[in-house]
């Protein structure tokens, strides 16, 4: 599938490349995250690993490679094995050669340099988790009731660390298992079935695209594609604790709009910036100590958290008064709050540039999203009033009733409530 977007630039496109994962099995996952991390690190058959580095830079100024998802819709999504990269067109041809060597003929065979990227990749990995864990507790909280952030966690966290730890001990024993298991997953998602390729660039650009895209198209086989059931992915709990070495906490809670019994609406922006301003960050930055706190409201769910926090007890017991202060709220002056919804509306509608906007553009069409979706949001935002406050602390009320609650900390602290129902141990 082809789906192409102008954009009033120079000579200059931007273009993406998704081969359908859905066929790669649960046990398989890992070996399948392992394998696009290795693309673009190793060599290939015409070219060494210093040469790769050269050429990437050079033709698809450093490329991007990770595992996505095109969302279905009714919670459904497609896993995908992603390149991005953005060039010249008066090189196109020869991006689109040094993308297809590096896609289709990078050499899974070299162990040693293998071993060195693995082991990079795990430090690396847990640097993360430990220094910044935001990203994997996001994931693992909305992975309670998400399909994909269960998908998203379960490749890219905890368990995706113990991997590469099994990996690093398999190459230095029977390396030969790792190299076929690489291969194979090649094997199964180098598919042209269900491929999808977006391009943006202005009308020269993406005549040459369509001419030159073939590079690599012709070269990927065709089969068929057998979609696995990920709903054997296990799920982390819905009271988790996760110990690390750290003496500070992250308090997270989490819940999708179905549990709320709501639907996602635009008035919902501006009223986290109030409840930041005016409650989380006083009761919890200033007269806690946290170092900040995370309110947002995505298309699919909220998400609470506060940031290098000295306490969980006291946080949560933050989250608990907020329905209270929301109704004690519902007088405010209308001035007050048209502040927060001119705030709201601007970052909201921040300019993305003409290429990343394209990009944007036709990203939304596979997720079945349209302009007025984003129009319907900038309206409710607008047509906030403090009477408003009720609903939506009856809303924050549900949510702390039915909510995922993940706390991040030390092993100390999280042994000290008897919050959670189970805590992981990184």
């Amino acid at each position: 599938r082809y789906l192409t977007a102008k954009a009033n630039v120079g000579e200059i496109g931007s273009t993406s490349i998704m081969f359908d994962a859905s066929s790669v099995p649960t046990y398989k996952l890992h070996y399948l995250n392992l394998y696009t991390y290795l693309l673009g690190k190793l060599p290939t058959e015409a070219y060494d690993q210093n040469q790769v580095m050269v050429m990437q830079t050079r033709y698809l100024n450093s490329p991007s490679y990770y595992i996505g998802a095109i969302e279905n819709g009714d919670d459904q999504f497609t896993p995908v094995l992603a390149m991005d990269w953005m060039g010249l067109m008066e090189d196109y041809q020869d991006s689109v050669n040094v993308a297809a060597e590096v896609l289709l003929n990078t050499d899974m065979s070299k162990v040693e340099e293998i071993y060195n990227l693995v082991n990079s990749a795990r430090s690396m990995l847990r640097y993360q988790i430990v220094g910044n864990p935001l990203n994997i507790q996001i994931m693992r909280s909305t992975a309670t009731y998400d399909d994909l952030m269960n998908y998203q966690a379960y490749m890219n966290g905890i368990e995706y660390y113990d991997f590469l730890g099994a990996v690093l001990e398999q190459l230095s024993t029977d390396s030969d298992v790792v190299v076929k298991e690489l291969e194979g997953i090649r094997d199964m998602v180098m598919n042209r079935e269900n491929m999808t390729v977006l391009f943006a660039g202005n009308d020269s650009g993406i005549e040459t695209f369509r001419g030159s895209i073939s590079g690599v198209i012709d070269q990927v086989k065709q089969g068929s594609i057998v979609r696995q059931d990920y709903s054997d992915i296990p799920r982390p709990s819905s009271r988790e604790g996760i110990a690390i070495d750290t003496q500070v906490q992250y308090n997270m809670l989490s819940a999708s709009y179905d549990m709320l019994g709501v639907e996602f609406d635009g008035k919902y922006m501006p009223v986290a910036m109030f409840l930041k301003e005016n409650y989380l960050y006083p009761q919890i930055r200033y007269m806690y100590g946290a170092y900040d706190m995370l309110l947002e409201f995505t298309d699919d769910y909220i998400v609470m958290g506060s940031y290098r926090d000295p306490n969980i007890d006291e946080t949560y017991e933050v989250y608990e008064g907020i329905p209270e202060f929301l109704e004690s709220m519902s007088e405010l002056p209308q001035e007050y709050l048209d502040r927060y919804i001119l705030n709201a509306y601007g970052n909201y509608t921040i300019p993305s540039g003409e290429l990343s906007g394209a990009v944007a553009a036709m990203t939304n069409h596979l997720k079945g999203k349209t302009a007025e979706d984003s129009l319907e949001v900038l309206r409710a935002m607008k047509a906030l009033t403090a009477s408003d406050f009720k609903e939506v602390a009856g809303m924050f009320r549900t949510l702390l009733e039915k909510g995922t609650y993940n706390t991040v900390g030390s092993p100390e602290k999280l042994n000290s409530t008897e919050m959670f129902d189970s805590i992981v141990t990184f």
